[in-house]
């Protein structure tokens, strides 16, 4: 009697797992089906798509046409990529994604003068990029609710090929990430990091230098 509650517990539970999975994988292929559907029904609303990204659909997005994304890259659920017209910038905002770019989920990217993403980088979970802030804080902006306050840009953001960004990270206006650079997870980064650096805290700070073993 106790073998066959056993072989019985034994099978619920081999079924459940495998329902488990199958499930999980019809999911992450639903997702991706939508991915690239959505990329195809809506590729001439942007600036540039390259070839075979994959862009969540439920990415949120302002004025697609100053975002171009290059080739094989992918950008994960509930991002946001937003631009921003600026009193104080003569040319138009630009969001540059390059080449086999990875962006986490929960990621917000909002450009009023220019992020630009070089080719290689990987983006965590919940990054956050700006080059810009609301206004000044002067007496007149004051007597304005934030939302209502002109958007100023600070600073263009860069981040070099082959820039790993982790979890959680905050890079700020006028920010330059040299290539190969580490950023660890939850830091703030205030200010340019040098190439091939390992980075943490708030604000990011170079512990560490990359060095080739050869």
């Amino acid at each position: 009697m106790i073998k066959i509650l056993t072989f019985k517990l034994i099978t619920i539970i081999f079924l459940v797992v495998n329902y488990i999975s199958l499930s999980q994988r019809y999911n992450y292929w639903k997702r991706r089906f939508l991915g690239f559907a959505f990329v195809m029904r809506n590729k001439n609303c942007f600036r540039h798509i390259g070839d075979g990204c994959y862009i969540s659909s439920d990415i949120v997005l302002r004025n697609p046409n100053d975002i171009s994304i290059g080739s094989l890259s992918e950008i994960s659920r509930n991002v946001t990529l937003t631009t921003w017209r600026s009193n104080d910038s003569k040319k138009g905002p630009l969001i540059h994604i390059g080449d086999n770019v990875s962006i986490g989920e929960g990621a917000h990217i909002t450009a009023s003068n220019l992020i630009k993403i070089n080719d290689d980088v990987l983006l965590g979970k919940y990054v956050t990029i700006t080059d810009n802030s609301h206004g000044y804080s002067d007496a007149t902006d004051n007597f304005l609710a934030p939302s209502e306050r002109d958007i100023v840009s600070v600073g263009q953001v860069v981040l070099e090929e082959r820039v790993w960004i982790g979890d959680k990270v905050t890079i700020l206006p006028g920010v330059r990430i040299g290539e190969g650079t580490v950023i660890g997870s939850n830091s703030v980064v205030t200010k340019d990091i040098p190439k091939h650096s390992v980075a943490v805290g708030n604000p990011a700070k170079v512990i560490k230098k990359l060095t080739n073993k050869n």
